[in-house]
């Protein structure tokens, strides 16, 4: 069954999925909304899976202040309700659609317990 919701994440209504797929989007939650946010997705995600990327604090957007950004100590410790099948940081000068970047990505693949 698949259900389109047009919403601002932190305002999207859920329910229970097998999977939750936050490609490269969460970092874009505003800071104040991202707890409740991540609350409400690990609870959505039941016997499923979560795959998406955190962005670390030293990414070249961390110092935005509107981003959401996390030390890897913050990120894992997001993840302690899951169990972690893959957490990789990559930390690389690249590219974004706005110019050069400076990438520091946590990405994970994690279920629940």
């Amino acid at each position: 069954h698949v259900r389109l919701e047009v919403a601002a994440m932190e305002d999207a209504e859920l329910g229970q999925v097998d999977l939750l797929h936050a490609g490269f989007s969460l970092p874009f939650c505003p800071p104040d909304k991202f707890p409740e946010l991540w609350a409400r997705i690990v609870k959505s995600i039941g016997a499923g899976r979560f795959v998406g990327q955190f962005f670390g604090d030293r990414d070249s957007w961390a110092a935005d202040g509107t981003l959401t950004t996390h030390t890897e100590e913050e990120a894992r410790a997001l993840l302690a309700p899951l169990d972690v099948e893959e957490f990789t940081v990559e930390e690389n000068d690249g590219d974004s659609l706005m110019g050069p970047k400076h990438w520091h990505v946590f990405h994970v693949i994690a279920t629940t317990r």
